[in-house]
């Protein structure tokens, strides 16, 4: 049986087979090899056995070094790369890559495993900040898209794989493109989502929701705090998609994405005190004298806006409050600036029907 191995393609190119395989025959238990020749063999035996069960079909490459990590990454705008960092004499790594290898199968056709011993590349390993092992990232238009680490989430992992599997593929996936672009909104993957978005929008076959696509775009700059690209998305969506907002689905996720940039604009402009009230509030979320504070502290930055919205709040909870306390400082507000200003127009419309 194994020589009739040996005539196979795949052991021809094996140059340690021989060797390897010469300490497993009980004839030949030499006692005259060294320790270091026998340490050397059982790692060759190892190497033997992690090629054997590769499975063939799906194509693995070992790192030489950061040139040729680099390079093998440029194959990420036409293919799913995954980085496998692991460490041989971890068991726990060997494991893992067989259930890696079981999952990445039916993707063998567009992707690629870059295989990283963390012995031999330190400094690279340091460079991608890989803290543990096994690590198994997922690198999709020269961006890692998504990871996964010791004890994490593997199902979330690969449904990632199986999104970016579906766009390369070219299915027509449009509604369920939105599903997942959702889900990753929800999940707070800021990266898998600019670019799952990303790659929707410069795609011929899937035009049908672009407004839609650009505007989860716009959610993922959201989740980066990011408020110049946030107004940038709205300014090109108003520009080639404003006739879109006849459709309600589309009105609504153009609206969370404004309200979420004032929110992010909003947030930008406290102060460390407003920002310690805040804090404060999210542990006690019915503490009205915390929202007065913030009120106050809002009006002395000028920002009219904020400060209503907590007094708003305090008579929402409670109208009658520390003799209507609330209520008289908004009073003091649409006195001062006036009663055409808009602020004061729509505050007094909900303070009536909070009081009424």
């Amino acid at each position: 049986m194994i020589r009739k191995l040996f005539r196979t393609p795949i052991f021809r190119n094996l140059k340690f087979y021989r060797p390897a395989l010469y300490m497993f025959s009980q004839q030949n238990q030499d006692p005259k090899f060294s320790d270091e020749i026998m340490n050397k063999l059982k790692n060759q035996a190892q190497q033997f056995y992690d090629n054997i069960v590769v499975d063939n079909n799906l194509q693995h490459v070992d790192v030489k070094d950061v040139d040729h990590f680099n390079q093998l990454i440029q194959e990420s705008n036409q293919k799913i790369i995954i980085v496998y960092c692991y460490a041989q004499w971890s068991l726990e790594c060997k494991d893992f890559k067989q259930v890696l290898i079981q999952n990445m199968e039916k993707y063998s056709d567009i992707s690629t495993i870059i295989n990283i011993d963390i012995d031999k590349h330190p400094n690279l390993i340091t460079q991608l900040q890989i803290n543990s092992v096994p690590f198994a990232g997922v690198v999709y238009n020269n961006q890692f898209v998504d990871g996964y680490f010791k004890n994490g989430k593997f199902d979330r992992f690969m449904s990632v794989v199986e999104q970016i599997s579906r766009i390369l593929r070219g299915e027509n996936i449009e509604e369920m493109i939105l599903e997942q672009m959702s889900e990753l909104f929800q999940s707070k993957n800021h990266q898998g989502l600019l670019t799952l978005t990303t790659e929707a929008l410069a795609r011929d076959n899937i035009k049908k929701d672009h407004p839609k696509y650009l505007l989860f775009k716009g959610l993922a700059y959201v989740l980066m705090e990011d408020s110049i690209k946030i107004q940038e998305i709205l300014d090109q969506f108003d520009q080639q998609f404003k006739d879109d907002l006849t459709d309600i689905n589309t009105k609504q996720l153009y609206q969370l994405v404004q309200d979420q940039l004032t929110l992010i604009k909003d947030l930008q402009s406290l102060t460390p005190e407003m920002k310690r009230i805040l804090e404060r509030i999210n542990e006690n979320p019915k503490d009205k004298d915390l929202y007065f504070d913030l009120a106050l502290e809002s009006l002395n930055l000028k920002n009219y806006e904020l400060a209503i919205k907590s007094l708003l709040n305090i008579v929402k909870m409670d109208k009658n409050w520390s003799d209507k306390k609330a209520q008289k400082k908004l009073l003091e507000i649409f006195s001062q600036l006036g009663n055409q200003h808009n602020l004061v127009i729509e505050g007094r419309k909900q303070l009536g029907k909070l009081i009424n």
